[in-house]
């Protein structure tokens, strides 16, 4: 017992030996919320039919917008996702508010394609010269997909999407000459071209008119924790993500300085992975102006797997996992049978421990002897599961940024549960 707790047990006895006590609104419990909720996908898409359970509370399942409510709930509290028919247990634990969106981890929903193709007919070089670069992109709200044109200006490709069955965007291209093999040195041509996407349709060939770009320069510093090395990108955001690559620089150095694109309407964004051995991190720099200097970005340590070990043995729902923290961040930590027909579990959580979710109450319980794998991530800026329960998070995760974001990874350890 420590000296503190000791000290306030002695306290506690002396007050009432002398007859003194508490009155209850001295320390008032927490006020019971109304919980209106909401589960979208990854595609920020409303997820119908599906339950959401808060412990000590009956399950509901949510409409089809996504939504549901559960009255009477006293916070901090944790939600669960509990969809059965895909055997899949999300739980966020130590939630306060009382409007939370929910993700679903896993991308699912109908896959939508459309086929795009067709030549670049005029303005940048072609045919392109061995140090010419062409890239291009079909970008929407929906959609992100990057190709390149071959020697002639052909392009062809399949963006792939999740959600309404059309998506309203644009087919960019930017031609690069490069100094070095991921190094510009200027930019030969760019074009836009609104597209409507639509599930299954062809669309080409079309033919598209490149126009002059002026450059800019831009430069800074990214530093990196010890023990990991660097690798940088640079990207020509159209909307609100990572779009165009114009910039792959291995070198490892701190310090950059490179020519960009200065295109209207247009901004650029940093990303730079710190790496070692068995883990990394993303650091994100959004809404940069191409004319941008003194762009510093300092890289925090990823968080890590501490216990159990690689390869654990007679792992149960009392078994704790641990981890390093993830500085100012939210972890996600995933349990993933190994083959079908088993729960996984995945855990928002601020704290560097948990246990896997006992879903045996909604028929996700554990299984004996079974090969599983888990694995921790991490995301930042985020004070609180309350920061991540949000739309906003969604679109974080999906790289469409507008403010500095990091997001670590580990290698996956395996286990094998209790007989």
């Amino acid at each position: 017992m420590s000296p503190k707790f000791i000290f306030l047990a002695a306290a506690a006895c002396l007050m009432m030996a002398c007859g003194g006590s508490h009155s209850n609104s001295e320390f008032p419990a927490a006020t019971p919320l109304d919980i209106r909720g909401k589960l979208l996908s990854r595609a920020k898409q409303p997820l119908s039919g599906v339950a959401i359970v808060i412990p000590g509370k009956p399950p509901v399942n949510t409409d089809f917008t996504g939504a549901f409510t559960i009255a009477g709930v006293t916070p901090p509290y944790e939600a669960w996702i509990v969809d059965g028919a895909n055997k899949t247990l999300v739980v966020y634990k130590g939630l306060t508010r009382s409007d939370p969106v929910l993700v679903y981890p896993e991308s699912i929903g109908s896959i939508r394609h459309a086929d795009v193709g067709g030549r670049i007919t005029s303005g940048g070089s072609y045919p392109q010269l061995p140090d010419h670069r062409t890239r291009i992109v079909f970008s929407s709200s929906e959609a992100r997909l990057t190709g390149s044109t071959d020697g002639a200006g052909a392009y062809s490709f399949t963006p792939s999407w999740r959600g309404p069955s059309n998506t309203l965007g644009a087919v960019h291209a930017l031609q690069i000459r490069e100094s070095s093999p991921g190094i510009p040195a200027e930019y030969k041509g760019y074009s836009k071209t609104d597209l409507t996407l639509s599930d299954g349709g062809s669309f080409g060939p079309m033919s598209i008119s490149m126009s002059p770009v002026r450059s800019s320069t831009v430069s800074g510093s990214v530093a990196v924790p010890a023990g990991y090395t660097l690798l940088r990108e640079v990207y020509l955001s159209v909307g609100s993500g990572p779009d165009l690559k114009f910039v792959f620089d291995t070198s490892g150095a701190s310090s950059f300085s490179y020519v960009s694109p200065n295109i209207p309407n247009t901004s650029l964004l940093l990303w730079s992975q710190a790496l070692k051995a068995n883990a990394g991190v993303v650091g994100l720099r959004a809404g940069l102006a191409a004319n941008a200097s003194g762009v510093n970005l300092t890289i925090p340590a990823g968080a890590e797997p501490v216990l159990p070990v690689d390869a654990a043995t007679g792992v149960n729902g009392n078994t704790t996992f641990s981890w390093s923290a993830f500085p100012n961040g939210v972890h996600l930590i995933r349990f993933t049978a190994d083959g079908a027909g088993k729960p996984s579990y995945y855990v928002f959580t601020t704290s560097t421990t948990a246990g896997i979710p006992d879903g045996s109450s909604v028929g996700l319980g554990l299984p004996a002897a079974a090969p599983y794998h888990w694995s921790v991530e991490g995301y930042s800026p985020y004070a609180s599961i309350d920061a991540v329960a949000t739309t906003a998070f969604i679109d974080a995760i999906d790289l469409l940024v507008s403010a500095d974001w990091f997001e670590c990874f580990a290698d996956w350890r395996s286990f094998a549960t209790a007989p």
